[in-house]
């Protein structure tokens, strides 16, 4: 029999627990880059730091923990054979798969709560804040009976002991229905994000990729439902240790997964802070005409439209901003530089002292804008 502290992590036919090590490792991996990129864009993009980033973190960090004690119950023996371990090692490895279960539950309550309070951010509704507020309530109250109910799973005094599976019987049945409103709550949030931009002027695009950034969580559903088979599989695996093996690696998974899909409506902003131009992040492109350079004027108009306007050389120098979007107001911003005496316009940057160009050209500024008819 092997001691407790061996840590042998090639797979063997006896021993599986590689396949954990690595699963683990990749989530942890993907799970702090996403939050770094978070926290980036909250510190530097688009402040300030809310609740819903800080229900995010807190999401990681249990996370984070909670493949640390998975680790650690890979080193006691997971995923390995019961006749290679000792019987203190196997009662340690249920031991720290109960109390993991535990911080997957945290974890998983609160990302769910980071998106439905990411969502009462963006709005200033009172329905919709009542509605995100209430989801967060429910994703609080799921929690709390979760913990109880997997507190519960085998009879006491030994509710982690899943050797005996006469003791257990409900422990399929009570993950099912753990899961079951976790997935409830997931189709609530992604309902949200539907309400939050259907009467919103926006393009229809956009409305398209603001609720699929907000629903990119229910792909964690698949993982899951691996998850509940691999748990009802185990069940009848007389060699719990070994059995172990599946349902660990498909909770790495569904954790890591939505932890991150709390993060994916930010990172948006995130691709934006790096467009160089030559990309297609912001999808705005420019026209530029010639003309006098007395007067300069923006016009800003819908894609449909960019193609259909015409102009003879005697216009001004236009520079058009071709959104996405099909709008139906075309506005133009023309400025008429103000003269001041000569040199008060000229002063270089290291004259004044600062880093930063200080602008002394004030500009007149005329906006005209005419609506037209929706084709």
């Amino acid at each position: 029999m092997s001691s407790p502290a061996a840590n042998n992590v090639a797979v063997t036919p006896d021993d599986h627990g590689a396949y954990i090590v690595i699963t683990a490792f990749l989530g942890v991996t993907w799970t702090t880059l996403v939050l770094a990129i978070r926290l980036y864009i909250r510190f530097r993009l688009n402040g300030p730091f809310g609740l819903d980033d800080a229900a995010a973190s807190f999401a990681t960090v249990v996370g984070i923990g909670q493949t640390a004690l998975t680790l650690v119950a890979v080193r006691n023996g997971m995923g390995k054979r019961e006749d290679l371990l000792e019987s203190d090692s196997i009662d340690a490895v249920m031991k720290d798969n109960y109390v993991a279960n535990f911080l997957y539950i945290v974890a998983i309550c609160s990302s769910k709560c980071s998106m439905s309070l990411l969502i009462a951010r963006l709005t200033r509704q009172t329905q919709h804040l009542v509605a995100t507020h209430g989801i967060s309530g429910l994703a609080t109250t799921w929690g709390i009976a979760a913990l109880f109910i997997v507190g519960f799973q085998c009879s006491p005094p030994q509710p982690w002991n899943t050797a005996d599976h006469s003791l257990c019987s409900t422990l399929f049945t009570r993950w099912a229905v753990v899961e079951a409103f976790s997935v409830f709550i997931e189709v609530l949030i992604s309902a949200m994000s539907v309400l939050l931009v259907w009467d919103l002027s926006m393009a229809f695009k956009t409305k398209v990729m603001v609720i699929s950034a907000f629903s990119a969580q229910l792909f964690v559903a698949i993982p899951i439902a691996f998850r509940l088979v691999f748990v009802h599989r185990s069940m009848d695996v007389p060699d719990a240790t070994f059995g172990f093996t599946e349902s660990a690696i498909a909770t790495q998974v569904v954790m890591h997964f939505s932890v991150m899909a709390a993060t994916f409506p930010c990172f948006r902003q995130f691709l934006q802070a790096f467009d160089s131009g030559l990309g297609a992040t912001t999808k705005i492109a420019t026209e530029l005409g010639t003309g006098s350079q007395s007067h300069s004027g923006y016009v800003l108009q819908s894609l449909s439209t960019a193609h259909d306007d015409h102009h003879d050389g005697n216009e001004p120098r236009e520079a058009r901003l071709r959104p996405d979007s099909t709008a139906q107001v075309t506005t133009e911003v023309s400025a008429q530089p103000r003269s001041y005496a000569a040199g008060d316009e000229s002063r270089s940057i290291e004259s004044d002292g600062s880093d930063k160009a200080i602008i002394l050209r004030t500009q007149q500024w005329e906006i005209r804008y005419e609506a037209r008819q929706g084709g």
